[in-house]
């Protein structure tokens, strides 16, 4: 695991620690103020790293980030990095930007919950026109979407293979 963070991606806090990705499977926690690093965790699905971490939020004790040029949320257990969740955006992309976008840039990146919208979250992207505002429903397993390999397929960059 890394020592220090050498790019900032994202950014949340959970009310005590700043905590913030930087393009790698590892979340660094913080100290506001000094930004002395408190402790840092590897995320993984199924035992894999989920690199690509990128925006962030803070939302009913787990950390949700955006995994960048995915249309796919991580939900992560803060206590020991792993993904519990998903949300799955696939065609969110092209429904706002068209078929025709080729625009590395224009990506899904923006991540947002109000507390008092319980089960509610906004998304939208870089350089999008549009805000989404998304009711989201727990799937009772991962095999009724396809099971964890279809998810890694959706989801997940190789890190042997990543490239921004």
């Amino acid at each position: 695991m890394q020592t220090e963070l050498t790019d900032g991606w994202g950014l949340t806090t959970n009310g005590t620690h700043l905590i913030a990705s930087d393009s790698s499977n590892v979340l660094t926690f913080m100290k506001p103020g000094g930004y002395t690093t408190v402790k840092q965790i590897e995320v993984t699905f199924e035992g894999d790293p989920v690199i690509h971490l990128n925006e962030l939020e803070w939302v009913d004790g787990y950390i949700f980030a955006n995994i960048y040029k995915k249309e796919c949320i991580a939900k992560i257990d803060p206590a020991n990095g792993n993904v519990v969740g998903w949300v799955l955006l696939s065609g969110l992309t092209e429904k706002t930007l068209g078929k025709e976008n080729t625009d590395w840039n224009k990506v899904m990146n923006g991540i947002a919950v109000i507390p008092e919208e319980e089960d509610t979250m906004y998304v939208t992207g870089k350089f999008w026109p549009t805000l989404y505002k998304l009711l989201l429903k727990p799937v009772g397993n991962w095999d009724a979407l396809g099971g964890p390999s279809e998810i890694q397929v959706m989801c997940m960059v190789d890190p042997k293979n990543a490239r921004f």
